[in-house]
């Protein structure tokens, strides 16, 4: 999809558990700075929890851009995510 954003929230319950998230470009190739060893995981039960990255607090920079985005579950339950 095209991003138009400025951050990314999601809500779901990984208190006992984790999630990260990777950012891809259009060919599926994890965009530098945005990859799932960048992402600070989510280990928390919340309905409107903030994904960053170590370099990245807003994802300002990837404005109007074609992104694929993947997800890393383990014990995790994903209700939704939002870009707003």
């Amino acid at each position: 999809f095209r991003f138009s954003g400025r951050a990314l929230r999601v809500n779901a319950k990984a208190d006992f558990g984790r999630l990260s998230i990777e950012i891809l470009d259009e060919r599926g190739k994890p965009i530098d700075g945005f990859a799932q060893r960048d992402c600070n995981t989510v280990s928390t039960d919340s309905l409107d929890q903030p994904v960053t990255w170590k370099d990245h607090a807003d994802l300002r920079g990837l404005g109007n851009r074609v992104i694929r985005l993947r997800f890393f579950m383990k014990n995790v339950r994903l209700y939704s995510y939002r870009i707003p």
